[in-house]
């Protein structure tokens, strides 16, 4: 019961290292929505609030992830890993491809179905097409951001919050005041693009320090 001070300063600074990124995000998605309701019209703004909850399906492969990697990138087993990271990302990312299917070809029935007004469907179903477009990047973000976090390097990770805010950024400042409604459906699939580019290109660049098997240790024999 005696306190490790040092591994408890260990906890709280990989805590606040993804927190920072929680935050990094969250700052992009206030100033994007304070430029919307600044520059848009309200019968767009409505339509943002709709949605599927078809993304609870990428929240099990993260899940798998955080269950998966720990254990066995900690014993060192990073063949298997990678192997689990693979799949899982091929599968999510195929998941993000479905996903954007159906809101692309749902949108007009969809939002037609909620409202009469046809300014507000019209900007319902352009709103799907490219939020749609953008799941299949939010499905790597979900496998591979977990997994780097699980694996222990929160600060590759926490880039990935940073790619995503200069995502957010752009648009709020730049593309939603010069080209209105097209700014703010661009906005988070932007700050998605940007980030899994980064982290495959993190697992790319690194791929020997990430994945390189750690040599089983060999008993002497007596």
């Amino acid at each position: 019961y005696k306190p490790h001070p040092a591994l408890i300063g260990r906890i709280v600074k990989y805590g606040l290292l993804l927190s920072l990124q929680s935050l990094l995000c969250s700052v992009g998605y206030l100033a994007v929505s304070i430029q919307t309701n600044r520059f848009l019209p309200l019968d767009y703004i409505t339509v943002l609030s709709v949605s599927l909850p078809l993304t609870v399906v990428m929240s099990a492969f993260s899940s798998a992830c955080t269950v998966f990697i720990p254990p066995n990138y900690a014993a060192g087993q990073k063949k298997r890993v990678f192997a689990f990271l693979k799949l899982a990302t091929l599968c999510c990312t195929g998941y993000g491809i479905f996903c954007c299917i159906v809101f692309s070809l749902l949108g007009k029935w969809y939002f037609g179905t909620l409202f009469e007004n046809a300014d507000i469907v019209t900007y319902g179903a352009d709103y799907w097409k490219i939020w749609g477009f953008g799941l299949i990047f939010v499905a790597i973000i979900f496998v591979v951001r977990i997994f780097l976090e699980s694996a222990g390097h929160a600060k590759l990770s926490l880039f990935a919050g940073v790619f995503e805010l200069c995502g957010n950024l752009i648009c709020a400042f730049y593309i939603i005041p010069r080209f209105g409604v097209i700014g703010r459906s661009l906005s988070y699939p932007l700050g998605w693009i940007l980030a899994a580019t980064y982290l495959i290109a993190v697992c790319v660049c690194l791929r020997e320090k990430l994945f390189e098997e750690t040599p089983a240790t060999v008993a002497p024999e007596e």
